[in-house]
């Protein structure tokens, strides 16, 4: 599914977002520009080696604006820029490899390790983003990084409906198809057969300046980088 534009999922976000804005006849940007990789790193000059990447341009209310340019993630799948509960975090998401990133800030953009993002969705009368891979779920709240799952099925992860009473899914297992239910405040899933051991949870992992220097992690297993597990969770 590729839509190439930006949808605020009813949130309020605390800035406006252009997709794919026309390259000024200078060849020049008039904002400062930040080309991110799949890993995240900000690189100049940016390529983007797996697909067309997303351009955005993001005017943060009442301060600046600065134009990002993600790089493609080569899965052929997602590609869009999502608000989120928190109103300076964007959800850009771009063939797809995930960016979270905090317009405030752009340098400490997040890659979230679902390889890749196949859907994102708005948990009804919560404010919580889940986004869906093949095998795993991460959600986004009013804090940031909510969750991110434990291995839910061997392949193909669909959410077929997202509530406060629970994000309802289908994956398949060993020889067949199953629907089972996730708990949305902490992303503990209930398979109706029981039948399933999950495994090691994904990662986030986060560039910039301050990246050097590490708190102890919340999860340990949830995060790449323990800095982001401690500064997503304050």
């Amino acid at each position: 599914m590729t839509n190439r534009r930006f949808d605020t999922l009813g949130f309020a976000p605390a800035y406006t977002c252009e997709v794919d804005p026309e390259l000024p006849g200078t060849g020049e940007w008039r904002y400062p520009h930040y080309g991110f990789r799949r890993d995240g790193e900000a690189a100049e000059p940016f390529r983007s080696r797996w697909g067309t990447p997303l351009i955005v341009r993001i005017a943060v209310t009442g301060t600046r604006q600065w134009v990002g340019s993600f790089e493609a993630g080569g899965m052929g799948t997602l590609t869009g820029v999502f608000a989120c509960p928190r109103p300076t975090d964007a959800l850009v998401v771009c063939d797809g490899q995930a960016y979270l990133v905090d317009v405030t800030a752009p340098a400490r953009t997040a890659v979230l390790d679902l390889e890749p993002v196949t859907r994102v969705r708005r948990v009804r009368d919560l404010d919580l983003l889940v986004l869906a891979g093949f095998i795993y779920l991460a959600a986004l709240g009013p804090t940031g990084l909510a969750w991110h799952s434990e291995r839910l099925c061997l392949d193909d992860l669909r959410v077929l409906d997202a509530t406060a009473d629970g994000i309802h899914c289908l994956g398949d297992f060993v020889g067949s198809t199953e629907e089972f239910t996730v708990d949305p405040p902490s992303g503990s899933s209930a398979l109706a057969s029981g039948s399933w051991t999950p495994g090691p949870a994904g990662s986030i992992t986060e560039h910039g300046a301050s990246s050097a220097n590490s708190l102890p992690p919340t999860h340990p297993s949830t995060f790449s980088n323990p800095e982001l597990a401690g500064s997503l969770r304050e």
